[in-house]
C-alpha cells in the first residue's frame, strides 16, 4: 500500500511560519521608517534568529501605493545551505493603512505570495525536517503568573490585526519520505482568504494538484472552499 502525503497542518505549519515571520519584522520597520536595505537586513537578520536557519533575500522595495515587495527570500534546511534549501519564494507583497500603526493596529488590505516552494523530507526515524520549526518552546520554570482565565481564547499577537486578503499563487511542494523512497510533488498550490480573523471563521479558497512522483503513480486534483476557524487555537 502506497505511503500518503503526510498530514497538511504539518505542512502547511512549517510554511505558513514564513510569511508570517515576514510580517511581523516589516510592520516594526514600518513604523520606524527603514531604508529598503534596512529593512532587508531586519528581515534576514530577524528571520534566521527565529528560525535557527540562514536565510537570503535579494530585495526589498517600500512604496506608499505598492507596499512592501520581498523579492527571492530563501530558507535553508539546518542549519545552513550546505545542508540544502528548505523553502523559498519569488516574491511577497504587502499592502497595509499606515495611520492605524499608531494605534497599534494592523490593517492589511492584501498580502500575496507567489511561487512558494517547499522541500518536506521524513527521515528513517520519522522526524520531518521542519519539526525543529513547529516544537513548542521549553516551559519556563517556576512561573508565578497564572492564566488569564479572562482572556479572550484564541492566538495572541501583540498588535490588534485586520486582514482583508491573503493569497498564495503557484504554490509547490516536494515530499520525500527517505525511508520507504517514496516521493510526492503537490503542485498548483493556490489559496485565497478573505477576512481573516482569529476571533470568527473566515471563508478559504483553495486547491492543489498531487502527484506520486516514484514509487507509484498515484494522482489527484483537490479544491477546497469552506470557513476556517482559529478562535479555538491555545
Amino acid at each position: 500500500m502506497p505511503h500518503r502525503i503526510p498530514t497538511i497542518y504539518k505542512i502547511l505549519g512549517a510554511v505558513v511560519l514564513i510569511p508570517l515571520a515576514v510580517l511581523t519584522v516589516l510592520t516594526i520597520a514600518m513604523k520606524i521608517y527603514l531604508s529598503p536595505e534596512k529593512v532587508r537586513s531586519l528581515i534576514v537578520e530577524q528571520a534566521a534568529k527565529h528560525l535557527h536557519r540562514e536565510v537570503r533575500l535579494k530585495n526589498v522595495s517600500l512604496g506608499p501605493v505598492k507596499g512592501v515587495l520581498v523579492e527571492g527570500l530563501e530558507v535553508s534546511e539546518k542549519p545552513d545551505f550546505k545542508a540544502g534549501t528548505f523553502a523559498g519564494m519569488d516574491a511577497f507583497r504587502l499592502r497595509i493603512q499606515w495611520l492605524p500603526l499608531l494605534r497599534k493596529k494592523v490593517v492589511v488590505d492584501e498580502i500575496t505570495v507567489s511561487g512558494l516552494m517547499v522541500r518536506v523530507a521524513q527521515s528513517k526515524a520519522g522526524k520531518f525536517n521542519f519539526s525543529d520549526l513547529i516544537e513548542p518552546a521549553p516551559a519556563i520554570p517556576n512561573k508565578a503568573a497564572a492564566p488569564d482565565k479572562k482572556s479572550a481564547p484564541g492566538l495572541a499577537l501583540p498588535f490588534d490585526l485586520d486582514m482583508r486578503r491573503a493569497s498564495f499563487k503557484g504554490g509547490k511542494i516536494v515530499y520525500q519520505d527517505l525511508s520507504s523512497g517514496d516521493e510526492w510533488l503537490v503542485s498548483e498550490l493556490e489559496a485565497t482568504a478573505k477576512d481573516f480573523s482569529l476571533a470568527k471563521p473566515f471563508p478559504v479558497l483553495a486547491g492543489l494538484k498531487a502527484e506520486q512522483i516514484k514509487r507509484g503513480s498515484l494522482k489527484a486534483k483537490l479544491s477546497f472552499g469552506g470557513l476556517i476557524d482559529l478562535s479555538h487555537q491555545a
